[in-house]
């Protein structure tokens, strides 16, 4: 449960990001800005795209251990619906000659 919430929190977290991307990084510096300024926005707009990479990132990561924990689980099902379906036909198989009498 506890990965199936963070799977879920990094990936609105990542469309809340994208969706605020104007607003947190602000406008591009003109061409004639003095090259502090540059860098500033710069080095915001890097921290920005890694923050995004990163949370994108975990929650495929995250979608991947999801996916294939339902896959054991639905391997391990199957195989216990498997020997319980053995089973039975074993059980009906040593019922079924002492019933038949012949016509």
């Amino acid at each position: 449960m506890r990965l199936k919430i963070f799977t879920t929190f990094s990936m609105v977290a990542v469309l809340v990001l994208l969706a605020l991307s104007a607003t947190l990084l602000g406008p591009v510096p003109n061409r004639s800005a003095p090259r502090q300024v540059k860098r500033v926005y710069g080095v915001r707009a890097l921290a920005y795209l890694g923050t995004m990479i990163v949370l994108f990132g975990a929650s495929g990561v995250g979608s991947y251990l999801i996916f294939k924990k339902a896959k054991d689980e639905y391997r391990e099902e199957s195989l216990n619906n498997l020997k319980m379906l053995v089973a039975g036909a074993q059980q009906e198989s040593k019922q079924e000659p002492s019933d038949s009498g012949g016509a």
